[in-house]
């Protein structure tokens, strides 16, 4: 692989999406404090502009506004980013929604599918002589580790045929195996790539809940506080595992491999590990991005 020389280059970089709330803006927090020049990247801007000002206090942040729901702007958003540096040393992927509602996006791709795993390829493929040229670390945070389930290519791009839970898993599956995919891929360049699988975390994920009795409970009165007690983590405690994993010497060792909570090794199957499934992700990925990255 040739790497280009894609600016004239400024101090790496290190990009976490979904950094304005939740694990991402805690996993922003401790990079800045480490020292890293971060740009996190969301949506809102009102509560970008929030999180900037607040994150600026333990180190150089900056936002960046980008709707990682319409294909467009994430290819902007590669855009700006390799205009400013050309070694992106760290990429942490933790913006995602659990939409409960069936929505389709701009390009025709469900909603789940494009922000939770599509975004996160198409901004990485664009982003590779950056991350290649600075070893860099790629993170990528999936809702619920779903490496035992099989991935459905023939409910894609709109999958209609799925309720929006099952397209949420489907995007987590897709994850685990693009995970193994960036892996062996990036491996021989120095780049690590790794997986986590967070647990039960008390973050804004969940848009929509009220079409879920499920996911009432969970936000009850009465069950979140117990909850609280006994499974949910802290966004700040869920944010250990993947800042170890970007920022450790000892996590260099790891490429490939998933983590839980507390730096936990998960078992990966053999299903992610399927270069043939691997190769029809990609292939399935670059044509629902248009043809090309």
């Amino acid at each position: 692989m040739t790497i280009p020389n894609t600016s004239a280059g400024r101090r790496p970089l290190s990009i976490v999406t979904g950094g304005t709330d939740g694990i991402g803006k805690e996993v922003a927090r401790e990079l800045a404090r480490r020292g890293k020049r971060v740009w996190i990247i969301g949506r809102d801007e009102a509560k970008g502009a929030v999180a900037e000002e607040e994150l600026r206090a333990d180190g150089d942040v900056r936002f960046v506004a980008t709707d990682l729901a319409v294909l467009t702007q994430v290819r902007a958003l590669s855009e700006t980013i390799l205009a400013d540096t050309d070694e992106i040393e760290i990429l942490v992927h933790s913006a995602g929604i659990l939409e409960i509602r069936h929505g389709l996006n701009d390009d025709g791709i469900e909603k789940n599918f494009a922000i939770n795993y599509l975004a996160r390829f198409l901004l990485t493929e664009r982003l590779l002589p950056a991350l290649i040229k600075a070893r860099a670390r790629i993170v990528i945070i999936a809702g619920a580790g779903m490496n035992k389930l099989e991935f459905d290519f023939e409910s894609l791009p709109g999958i209609p045929n799925l309720t929006p839970l099952k397209t949420f898993t489907q995007s987590q599956a897709a994850n685990d195996v693009w995970t193994q995919d960036l892996a062996a891929r990036l491996g021989g360049f120095g780049v690590v790539v790794t997986g986590v699988m967070p647990g039960m975390v008390e973050t804004n994920i969940r848009q929509n809940e009220a079409n879920s009795f499920l996911l009432r409970a969970v936000d009850s009165r009465w069950l979140k506080p117990l909850l609280r007690k006994t499974l949910l983590l802290s966004p700040a405690t869920a944010a250990i595992t993947p800042v170890w994993l970007a920022t450790d010497p000892a996590a260099a060792s790891v490429n490939g491999e998933f983590f839980g909570p507390k730096m936990k090794p998960i078992a990966v199957t053999v299903g992610p590990k399927d270069p043939a499934l691997q190769q029809r992700l990609r292939d399935t990925s670059v044509r629902l991005v248009g043809g090309q990255v």
